[in-house]
């Protein structure tokens, strides 16, 4: 799906010298692998291949009802809002 990253890589090397205006948008788990542990991989390779330090919009895709209710599940996206 989206190459592997590769679109975020694409992204990321044109948008590199661009100034920031809340542009940034990810997918993740894909296949329903939407655990904390995973979560946390997926967005710190998003990052790199975005070339930036945040993420403004990340997707999960179909997420088990049980992670959507667990709070770690969101731990690994660092928002400070509740």
């Amino acid at each position: 799906m989206y190459g592997h990253g590769h679109s975020e890589s694409l992204l990321g090397a044109a948008l590199h010298d661009v100034p920031r205006s809340g542009h940034h948008r990810t997918k993740a788990g894909g296949g329903g692998d939407c655990t904390p542990a995973y979560l946390r991989v997926a967005v710190e390779r998003s990052l790199e291949r975005l070339r930036t330090d945040y993420i403004d919009l990340l997707q999960l895709h179909n997420p088990p009802m049980n992670l959507i209710a667990a709070r770690d599940t969101y731990e690994p996206l660092g928002s400070d809002e509740a």
